[in-house]
């Protein structure tokens, strides 16, 4: 069975799904908190949540409660204000009477805080996990079945695509929405003109044109020394897997990088391709070995003059060079990617927790999203999503070929990739050959979920 046809079967369960009545409250009141990446999180104490919640006005809204959320990230003022503004929409309009704790912890102590918080019952109603977290929390029950809280004729069913819907399902279940961050192709508009590459060049609909793009893109010095790489290759550990995962998806659409069992699935001919077709382009010169010091993309550090990234990088790619930041129109399949918005099945108020993740990808919050860097998600806001940002109208095209990893969640991930991207590394330097480097990886996969 395919990708999508088991997607479609997933949602077609969800949409069967008896949802759970709803009732309501009156007021509003707000506060959050962030905090930098070398700070600690903290939270405001400015709420004026005054105690037991309102209770229920009428049968359209949901009674008054004290809503807390934890997104990852620095809390810059743009996310404050668009996610603030979100959950204060859904105050007025939903719960009328609540009051929010929003608060902002940094990625590198998001997962330790939230694991913490999660086992001692001190988690937020509502926060946010990584793609590689979802699975775990998961199998750990921590994420509330959002499938028997969303009213079965929710629009979001038919409106957001089963590629990015059935990210977040398990057995036919929803448990979590997906803000997406599919990996595209970014590429510097100075020196593509600097080189002569045209606007054919730039659209890529085979593997061919890929390689005929990077190779390109590539920069030189009057000796012929490469001193701008055509493409950032990775040759180390860092995160392999989405190159591979972007090309492997052209060699079979329905690649994946483990069963529904979470048995290791790479060992292939689709990924010996792929990866073959990295190292070769490696090999050709037109990209330089992975440097470790290097944490961010070789377009944005001009190591590059074009990137595998994430569209929300483009703000900060346009920061360092301007104007001369692109994004490749391209057909190929990609990797589907991005950070889950959950409810904690632990919370007291389960039916307004679920109702506000609803509401973070309605319409209008999608909208507000945007404006941040994230896609639209939704089919019929992509005329839009277009139209607003020109400078991503490739964008939904690109969503419409887009895979997540694979169709189950893997409770093991973090642990489990490790052994795919040490043995891709060992491949790229030449120290296994690819037929012993993906068994071993796929052998030390499965050791670690007991197959």
């Amino acid at each position: 069975m395919t990708k999508l046809k088991k997607l479609a079967a997933l949602l077609a369960v969800a949409m069967l799904t008896t949802a759970l009545a709803s009732c309501g409250g009156s007021g509003s009141t707000t506060s959050s908190s962030s905090e930098t990446a070398k700070e600690s999180s903290t939270t405001a104490s400015a709420s004026t949540d005054s105690g037991d919640a309102a209770p229920a006005a009428d049968g359209d809204t949901l009674p008054a409660c004290k809503m807390t959320v934890w997104l990852a990230g620095s809390g810059e003022q743009a996310y404050n204000e668009v996610y603030g503004g979100i959950i204060d929409s859904w105050i007025e309009n939903r719960a009328p009477g609540s009051t929010k704790e929003l608060t902002f912890i940094a990625w590198t102590d998001y997962f330790s805080k939230l694991s913490t918080g999660l086992a001692g019952g001190a988690a937020p109603d509502v926060y946010m996990t990584g793609y590689g977290q979802m699975g775990s929390m998961n199998a750990q029950g921590y994420e509330l079945n959002l499938s028997e809280y969303f009213p079965a004729d929710w629009d979001g069913y038919t409106d957001i695509p089963a590629n990015i819907l059935g990210a977040g399902m398990v057995d036919g279940n929803l448990y979590g929405l997906l803000e997406t961050a599919t990996r595209c192709l970014m590429y510097r508009k100075d020196i593509a003109e600097q080189n002569g590459v045209t606007e054919d060049d730039l659209k890529l609909e085979t593997l061919d044109d890929l390689t005929n793009l990077v190779e390109k893109m590539c920069v030189y010095d009057d000796n012929g020394n490469l001193v701008m790489a055509g493409w950032d290759v990775q040759t180390g550990t860092s995160s392999p897997e989405q190159y591979t995962q972007f090309i492997a998806t052209n060699f079979a659409d329905d690649f994946e990088f483990w069963s529904d069992d979470s048995k290791a699935s790479f060992n292939n001919d689709a990924c010996k391709s792929a990866v073959s077709y990295l190292k070769s382009l490696f090999d050709a010169g037109y990209c330089f070995p992975s440097d470790p010091s290097n944490t961010s993309y070789g377009v944005i550090t001009g190591l590059s003059s074009m990137s595998l990234c994430a569209e929300n990088s483009y703000k900060q790619a346009d920061m360092a060079f301007p104007g001369q930041i692109g994004i490749v129109d391209m057909n190929l399949n990609t990797m589907l990617i991005g950070n889950f918005i959950v409810a904690n099945s632990g919370t007291p108020n389960p039916e307004q927790a679920a109702d506000l993740v609803m509401y973070m990808f309605n319409e209008e919050s999608l909208k507000k999203k945007a404006d941040l860097g994230q896609y639209s998600v939704r089919t019929s806001l992509q005329d839009w999503y277009s139209e607003t940002y020109p400078d991503f109208a490739v964008i939904p095209n690109i969503y419409n070929h887009s895979y997540a990893m694979a169709d189950a969640l893997n409770p093991n991930y973090n642990e489990c990739i490790k052994t795919f991207r040490n043995h891709y590394e060992t491949y790229m330097n030449n120290v296994e050959d690819l037929d012993t480097a993906l068994a071993a990886a796929e052998s030390e996969w499965n050791a670690i979920v007991g197959g």
